[in-house]
């Protein structure tokens, strides 16, 4: 499997006895591990790389306030900016259906089936942090992560793809694009909606 992936497998020998071997196994830059942070929006899954996370949390619809014409929370004495991820990603109102998580589940799931509570996750590139509403945080994996083909250059917003154990396919996002268009959303379309 190794030779079709393009990769290489060396055995480096000491040049005293007794002293065991090095071995060593190349892949192509093709395929990394990741570790990444599961999110869901109705009945998808996504990615993000673990780095990136501040903080998971369950927000009340009275933790949140308008700062600066856009929803906002407080967070290390901070104002944060909340935003749809599903609004980032330009989901249809038929992909964010599905059924959200309720409290802590069994598979890690944070989410709530209360209309004032939602999940968000707090990212952070640099300085800059965002909030992410989502319908439920899901628990990390490490995963195998394929970059895209050349037809999906044009995805910002997408850095790779992997597959889950359950067989579905992932997709990875770009953190700090996605904080490139949550700006560019306040900037040109006013206000972001709260969740419902």
């Amino acid at each position: 499997d190794v030779y079709k992936r393009q990769g290489t497998v060396r055995i480096v020998n000491p040049e005293q006895t007794g002293q065991g071997c090095t071995v060593r196994l190349e892949l192509g830059t093709t395929v990394s591990t990741v570790h990444a942070l599961l999110v869901q929006i109705g009945e998808m899954i996504w990615a993000l790389p673990g780095e990136v996370a501040r903080s998971i949390l369950l927000l009340a619809n009275s933790d949140c306030f308008n700062h600066q014409g856009r929803p906002a929370f407080w967070y290390e004495e901070e104002p944060v900016a909340l935003v749809h991820l599903a609004d980032l990603l330009g989901l249809s109102e038929a992909q964010r259906g599905g059924a959200k998580a309720t409290g802590t589940g069994t598979n890690g799931a944070l989410g709530s089936g209360r209309a004032d509570q939602h999940a968000c996750l707090v990212i952070a590139v640099g300085d800059r942090q965002l909030g992410l509403w989502v319908d439920a945080v899901l628990a990390p994996e490490e995963v195998v992560l394929k970059p895209l083909s050349p037809l999906l250059a044009g995805a910002k917003a997408i850095s790779g793809a992997t597959i889950l154990p359950s067989g579905n396919v992932c997709l990875l996002l770009n953190p700090g694009e996605l904080l490139a268009q949550a700006k560019q959303q306040v900037g040109l379309g006013g206000p972001m909606a709260a969740p419902v």
